[in-house]
């Protein structure tokens, strides 16, 4: 159906512009009654609370655990050490590998440079 609609469209330039502006409010409109769910989902989380009141008080008490939540802000520059460390386990075959494969790139550029 929807391909011969388009058919016809297409010989009518100036009415499809038209109907692409109509579809979006039909659109805007189912979307309202989503938000009408949403309260309806609301009442569930009442049940919810009841359990939610335990955990706090153990949270104010020891007053750690939110600073534990910024340490990891600050793992991110704990991290460069750490990469370094895991270069250091590497073999050494691997560091020379990896020595040779940089020789090679310079001879390669220097190579380019004299041509």
């Amino acid at each position: 159906m929807s391909i011969s609609d388009y058919d016809d469209l297409e010989p009518q330039q100036p009415p499809p512009p038209t109907q692409p502006v109509q579809p979006p409010p039909p659109e805007i409109q189912p979307q309202a009654p989503i938000q009408e769910q949403q309260p309806k989902e609301a009442p569930a989380p009442p049940p919810e609370q009841p359990a939610q009141p335990p955990p706090p008080p153990p949270a104010p008490g020891p007053s750690s655990p939110p600073q534990k939540e910024q340490s990891p802000v600050q793992s991110p520059l704990k991290l460069p050490p750490i990469t370094a460390t895991l270069r250091q386990r590497h073999s050494p075959n691997q560091s020379r590998q990896i020595s040779q494969f940089r020789s090679t790139l310079s001879n390669r550029n220097h190579n380019q440079h004299n041509k």
